[in-house]
């Protein structure tokens, strides 16, 4: 193993933690997104589904 190894290991693991982050935030984003039609339809079931998936994001 070259001395570098570990450090690219890292920078992989590291950059794999932003990408999944980045998604998570990008599909909270299109969910937010319907929030406003689901309202003015008053369709509560869609609703509270998309609302209730913004729980653990918000403890983080």
């Amino acid at each position: 193993m070259y001395s570098g190894e570990l450090e690219v290991q890292a920078k992989r693991k590291a950059i794999a933690v932003l990408q999944d982050e980045i998604n998570r935030i990008l599909n909270a984003g299109r969910a937010l997104s319907t929030l406003p039609k689901m309202i003015v339809k008053k369709i509560k079931l869609e609703l509270m589904t998309h609302l209730n998936k913004f729980q653990p994001l918000k403890r983080k």
